[in-house]
């Protein structure tokens, strides 16, 4: 994570202060970045919309508990894991990106604000009706 400069050595302190300083903003970038992935989230309207899209894709209904949505015990990756399998994750930079990882724009994926407990037994149907629910009896935007 850290980051090395070399300075000439007869370069000016105010020179080696910008580059020290450089190199310090930097490394504090890299950081924040790494941290802002690790705390996204996916937005409710996401997963009203483009979520349920591929899990009818897939075959499967709002009534699909989330072991049918993804199967770990299957080799074969089901709606999750498939999505980011030839994305490069860019926590590690290797093939492989979480869901999360994958999405773009503002409507879809954010900052996390809130943090949902649920089984492998619930309905993708009813994990998403309640996160509206949520949203729309504490005046949240669902995006």
């Amino acid at each position: 994570m850290g980051s090395c400069t070399s300075v000439p050595e007869n370069a000016s302190v105010a020179e080696e202060e910008i580059e020290a300083s450089s190199a310090l903003s930097s490394r504090n970038q890299t950081q924040k970045n790494d941290k802002n992935l690790n705390q996204l989230g996916i937005s409710v309207h996401y997963l009203q919309t483009q979520f349920m899209e591929e899990v009818r894709e897939a075959g499967l209904q709002e009534t699909s508990k989330i072991y049918e949505i993804e199967n770990l015990q299957n080799e074969e990756p089901g709606v999750i894991r498939t999505k980011g399998l030839s994305i490069v994750s860019p926590i590690d930079n290797k093939i492989g990106a979480a869901y999360v990882h994958c999405l773009k724009g503002d409507d879809h994926v954010g900052e996390a604000n809130f943090m949902l407990s649920y089984t492998w037994d619930y309905t993708i149907g009813d994990i998403i009706d309640t996160l509206d629910s949520y949203c729309m009896s504490n005046s949240l935007d669902p995006r």
